[in-house]
């Protein structure tokens, strides 16, 4: 069959393609920094993320010979989650960076300017590690697509912490360009959902395009130079 441009157009313009700034990455922290998050409110944390790598999915194999010799077949015996990694924007109060300060220093208080003795806010005592449960959260990336919003496919991340807050580079040369900071995040498994609209109700569609608009607005006045 030969390849008719014309046909291939129609058809992609007709199923669509999805974009990759249609995006949200809404977290759920522990209760014990839920007072650093508040200070930063967690609908601004999740419009300012920047950019995330959702992780690759990778499935290890070995060769294997059914019968001892010949040609092997490659067979799964192996899974492994790589990290979620993200970038966030810095707001003009730097409470993305005490948001995630916090959160590091409930996992392990490395705070040791009492001498050693001195407690984190959430009562953890210098040069100790916090129990798992203590420190984990729950992470949801969504991606949207259609005029409405009425497709979405959605990844959940269980028992998510950050494993290294990036360092920065403020420099003179950077002129007016925005802070950043890249995070890596640890999780102990994820699932994957999506909705159509024939499975999405309108009200919750409704619910997410008004709460996109007010978010996009708040960021606006975070960040008024840029819009």
């Amino acid at each position: 069959m030969a390849f008719n441009i014309s046909e291939f157009s129609g058809r992609v313009n007709g199923m669509g393609l999805a974009k990759s700034n249609l995006f949200v990455m809404d977290v759920s922290v522990p209760t014990n920094i839920q007072d650093a998050a508040r200070d930063i409110g967690l609908d601004n944390l999740s419009f300012l993320c920047k950019s995330v790598n959702i992780p690759d999915i990778t499935i290890g194999t070995t060769p294997y010979k059914q019968s001892g010799f010949g040609i092997p077949q490659q067979k799964a015996n192996n899974f492994e989650f790589a990290p979620l990694t993200a970038v966030f924007m810095v707001d003009a109060k730097f409470g993305v960076l005490k948001f995630l300060n916090r959160w590091s220093q409930s996992i392990v208080n490395y705070d040791l300017s009492n001498g050693g003795t001195g407690v984190s806010s959430s009562g953890l005592q210098a040069n100790h590690f916090a129990f798992k449960d203590e420190y984990v959260g729950t992470a949801n990336v969504t991606m949207y697509s259609g005029n409405n919003f009425d497709n979405t496919y959605s990844y959940k991340f269980l028992n998510i912490y950050p494993t290294n807050v990036g360092g920065m580079t403020p420099s003179w040369e950077n002129g007016a360009e925005i802070l950043t900071v890249n995070v890596s995040f640890a999780y102990d498994y994820m699932t994957i959902s999506d909705t159509t609209t024939s499975s999405a109700s309108t009200g919750n569609l409704d619910t997410t395009r008004t709460r996109i608009e007010e978010s996009l607005s708040s960021l606006k006045e975070v960040f008024p130079n840029i819009w």
